[in-house]
């Protein structure tokens, strides 16, 4: 019989934890103190470990580190009732297993621990960094896809391989990159180019620098994002929007490991991390030849994939709360928070901006509203009922329109990935570009 041990201080989560795994067939050891739960954990050598995040005597993530320490085998499972994504992130990179935000659903526990306890090793080892601080506001969820989004984090963040993040605008991919770097324990800078502005004639010397009086306007050594970025983190955004010759000039620097810069005959050796950002379908771009196969393989040893908002309406009224205080203190206004009836106008809307469009609904409520909390009345029009299409029009769909309909769906389904609809809606790649053109999408 398997053993799991349970470090909670909440005698009745442990007692319910208890029943639901023993009548699986699993041995149940409790703890209600890190100081016991390591005693334990030492001594009995358990199969698997569900550890609490706070503790009256330490912080469940110091045990998680002393469990490390002690090289203790058993695969870890964090819990939280007060989930973030620094938590989920720090616990993913210091070597924990998955990551669960109570409540949750007994189906969902019994699967976890049935698959990690089936695992030889279970833990994912990382080292510790820190860098600067990360847009938090922006990277809130409990959802089960914002868990995966956190989980991926802290399992790309310490390997240093290349990351690429897709998603719609608006989802939070830079905030992403910028967590991926500030837990990947590298003490270089992170530093941001948008491929798409880009000027394809001086692309050369915004990566790479130039010396004095390389050409014209050269009036002095300029060092380019490559060089600022050495032992830190090079985030290329919007790099499906990269001009064919900024790609060329990116894969031979990246396939080689180094660079000159304009101008110059020095080759400089560069050591960074590259993420890549993009809201496009790069393998649709890749058979079409826009994009460079090579780079592409290049880019996307790891990919994380950020859900739109619309796909996780359960974070919410999270997301709100966190990004209400930060618009209060931006706009020098005391808001001290949103109405359920404001939540709910906004939980009704589909958000085509995401979560970007959020917080410029909600930073014109915090502005406009004559009271300290936002109400219905202070949303914009666009949040009404009356706004909404489909409380305008209630007559019959024409068949067109269903079938506009279920493959506008399907695509937000795949995530803009064109040839995941094509495998879900079961029709070639030519016939879904002729029905995106014919419908408009």
């Amino acid at each position: 019989m398997q053993k799991v041990l349970v470090i909670d201080d909440n005698a009745a989560f442990r007692e319910s934890i208890g029943i639901c795994l023993e009548e699986r067939g699993f041995e149940v050891e409790a703890a209600k103190s890190a100081e016991e739960g390591l005693r334990v954990a030492c001594g009995t050598s358990p199969r698997l470990i569900l550890l609490d995040v706070k503790l009256p005597d330490g912080s469940g993530l110091s045990v998680l580190r002393e469990l490390q320490r002690r090289e203790v085998p058993a695969p870890v499972v964090v819990m939280t009732g007060f989930p973030s994504s620094d938590t989920a992130i720090d616990a993913l990179r210091m070597g924990a297993s998955d990551y669960l935000s109570k409540p949750f659903r007994p189906e969902s526990l019994i699967a976890l621990v049935q698959r990690l306890c089936r695992r030889p090793d279970a833990r994912v080892r990382a080292a510790a960094g820190e860098a600067e601080e990360v847009d938090e506001a922006l990277l809130v969820g409990q959802s089960p896809a914002m868990l995966e989004v956190f989980k991926s984090i802290g399992r790309a963040a310490p390997t240093g391989a290349p990351v690429l993040l897709r998603g719609e605008s608006g989802t939070g991919k830079e905030p992403v990159a910028r967590a991926l770097h500030r837990h990947s324990g590298r003490s270089g800078l992170f530093v941001a180019v948008n491929c798409s502005a880009v000027v394809e004639t001086l692309a050369e010397s915004e990566l790479f620098g130039h010396e004095r009086g390389a050409f014209t306007g050269a009036v002095e050594r300029r060092r380019g994002r490559f060089e600022l970025a050495a032992g830190g983190t090079l985030f290329l955004d919007e790099i499906g929007d990269a001009p064919a010759s900024v790609q060329v000039k990116l894969l031979r620097a990246l396939d080689r490991g180094e660079f000159e810069r304009v101008g110059g005959r020095e080759t400089l050796r560069f050591e960074i991390r590259i993420v890549a950002a993009t809201n496009r379908d790069l393998e649709e771009m890749v058979q079409e030849g826009t994009f460079r196969a090579d780079l592409y393989y290049r880019l996307s040893v790891v990919t994380i994939s950020l859900p739109p908002l619309r796909e996780r309406p359960e974070d919410l009224p999270l997301l709100v709360q966190h990004l209400i205080r930060r618009i209060a203190r931006r706009v020098g206004r005391r808001i001290d928070g949103v109405s359920p009836g404001a939540i709910q106008r906004l939980m009704e809307y589909t958000w085509p901006g995401n979560v970007r469009e959020l917080e410029n609904v909600l930073t014109r409520a915090a502005i406009c509203t004559r009271g300290q909390v936002v109400a219905c009345d202070d949303l914009p029009a666009l949040m009404t009922p009356e706004a909404r299409p489909e409380e305008q029009d209630r007559r019959p769909r024409t068949l067109a329109e269903m079938e506009r309909a279920h493959i506008e769906r399907t695509l937000r389904i795949a995530q803009g990935n064109r040839g995941r609809a094509c495998d879900l809606l079961g029709i070639t790649r030519p016939t879904l570009r002729r029905k995106m053109r014919e419908y408009g999408l």
